[in-house]
């Protein structure tokens, strides 16, 4: 199909035609030089991303131009800025991000004259897993036609955060692999859901190597169960994601994206058990055996130092590597954040999971846990109260909640949340008991009858959080209970997975009412982490 073309987009209160280089706000027409102009089009291509100073040079002149490039840069860019009424000190448009490039600070929103084509037969849904930001809130259904060696793909776009009405695409060409089909046909998705994709991005979606059909369909569904998890569903769709993954692996053994996609259905269980760390473990070091480069294996791997191995300073050391590999990688700073929260670095942990909000505004769930470990209490609750007006089934929204409303004493509120959450993950069903408790002793012994129905999941192994357990008797202020759970996280960690376990002790508030008891620092102590 023909690409729908880009004509104009809006940001702030200014129109820009890319077409004509024509800019205008409202009925006025503000005249651009052609280097200004040449800047400010790929600052809104690259919506909201950092355009490299590299790229704006190249941008404007050829290569064996000779001119002082920085200066003509500050140049244009200061001209610029005049047109659009900006300046460098309080910048409402144009940021400058040091030692990196500029940023166009509005969000852009694309306008074209072109419908999509009607609408054709549609399979299985699933996530567009390889672009990161706002397309990730929509999901496209594939039916991959068999013949030969050619792929017939029909997409239909979904908005799910608003619900709104479908757009669609289609493509059809060679069996190149995955990520090479995600190469040729995201450029014409991204249009459909305005939002252009920059250099960078184009080369995140370049594939490394092609990959047989086989191991495609099973990657894609892989993906699809993956990110069922925790929205009204449990281990068991991280099971089906693994059966998937390896199934890729056997259709193409040097497959590295399946390697770390099983790596990530071995994670953050319910009940996961020295098995499952093992097999994650393995598929992450196959990853990185294909790819030492992956930025995204490097994240599985730093997990695991993490967790269950509490070596620090090497998970410190893996996730700054997937960073430096791919400083756009948004999982990689939003992982990097939680450890540093969880590990007591709050300061430096926000900043982290500030940069993966700014690399993927619609993947927001750790900035409010973030707040929560600043003790920001209010904060906390009105940005997760906000992102749940996008995401209402974002179980992690819901457990900041439970958390930070605790911490004011909203206990009532706490456990309404607390409820919210363990729907999400498929672990209510005792709530009925659950209402008894609070009709008869109100949401404190709601939360009592929490930490029972939780232990009970433990003793008919549904589920092992002891981390949730530890948290709900330190709520209650039964320090015994809260150490007796602790300790079973300790020496269980290579179980925990979902809930955290003994791993934020050091940094989550809720823990306050311990840290002066002797358990406290011995545990502290012997997790290497000085009080």
């Amino acid at each position: 199909m023909e690409p729908i073309p880009r004509r104009e987009a809006r940001f702030g209160a200014f129109k820009l035609d890319v077409k004509t280089g024509e800019l205008r706000r409202g009925k006025r027409r503000i005249l651009l030089q052609e280097q200004p102009f040449r800047i400010l089009k790929m600052l809104v291509e690259y919506g909201g991303d950092v355009a490299p100073r590299e790229e704006i040079r190249r941008n404007l002149w050829p290569d064996n131009t000779v001119v002082e490039f920085d200066h003509g840069i500050n140049r244009a860019i200061r001209t610029l800025r005049k047109a659009l009424g900006d300046s460098a000190e309080s910048p409402k448009y144009i940021e400058t991000v040091a030692r990196r490039g500029y940023r166009l600070l509005p969000a852009v929103e694309w306008e074209t004259n072109a419908a999509g084509p009607p609408l054709q037969g549609i399979a299985d849904l699933v996530v567009l897993p390889a672009i990161a930001g706002p397309i990730q809130q929509y999901v496209y259904q594939v039916p991959i036609d068999h013949s030969g060696n050619k792929l017939d793909i029909t997409f239909r776009l979904h908005n799910t955060r608003s619900n709104g009405d479908h757009s669609h695409a289609m493509h059809k060409g060679d069996v190149h692999g995955y990520l090479g089909c995600e190469r040729d046909v995201s450029p014409e998705i991204a249009v459909q859901i305005q939002i252009l994709l920059n250099a960078e991005t184009r080369a995140k979606l370049g594939f490394r190597r092609p990959v047989c059909r086989e191991a495609l369909e099973a990657y894609i569904q892989g993906n699809y169960h993956l990110r069922k998890f925790s929205r009204n569903s449990g281990d068991e769709e991280k099971k089906k994601a693994g059966e998937y993954f390896r199934q890729a692996i056997e259709a193409d053994a040097k497959f590295a994206a399946a390697y770390n996609g099983l790596a990530q259905a071995h994670q953050d269980l319910l009940l996961g058990s020295s098995e499952d760390v093992g097999a994650a473990r393995g598929a992450a070091e196959n990853a990185l055996e294909l790819d030492p480069a992956y930025s995204e294996a490097r994240v599985r791997l730093a997990l695991l130092k993490w967790k269950p191995d509490l070596d620090l300073q090497g998970a410190e050391t893996e996730f700054r590597r997937a960073i430096a590999l791919d400083c756009g990688n948004a999982e990689a700073h939003r992982n990097f954040g939680v450890f540093l929260n969880e590990i007591g670095r709050v300061d430096e942990g926000v900043k982290e999971c500030q940069i993966a909000q700014q690399l993927s505004p619609d993947n927001v769930a750790w900035l409010p846990y973030s707040l929560f470990y600043r003790r920001d209490y209010d904060a906390a609750i009105a940005t997760a109260q906000v992102m749940l007006l996008k995401d209402p089934d974002d179980g992690f929204l819901h457990l900041c909640l439970y958390s930070a409303y605790a911490m004011q004493g909203m206990y009532r509120e706490s456990a309404e949340e607390f409820e919210k959450a363990a729907t999400l993950w498929g672990l209510a069903e005792g709530k009925h008991r659950v209402h008894e408790a609070f009709a008869s002793s109100g949401p404190l012994g709601a939360i009592r009858q929490w930490a029972e129905e939780f232990e009970r999941l433990q003793t008919t192994k549904q589920a092992f959080l002891p981390g949730n357990l530890a948290k709900f008797y330190t709520i209650l202020g039964d320090k015994d209970r809260a150490f007796y759970w602790l300790e079973q996280a300790y020496e269980q960690r290579d179980v925990v997975g979902q809930d955290g376990g003994v791993f934020p002790l050091k940094g989550n508030p809720i823990y306050d009412p311990l840290r002066s008891d002797p358990r406290y620092k011995d545990l502290l102590h012997r997790m290497g982490l000085a009080q």
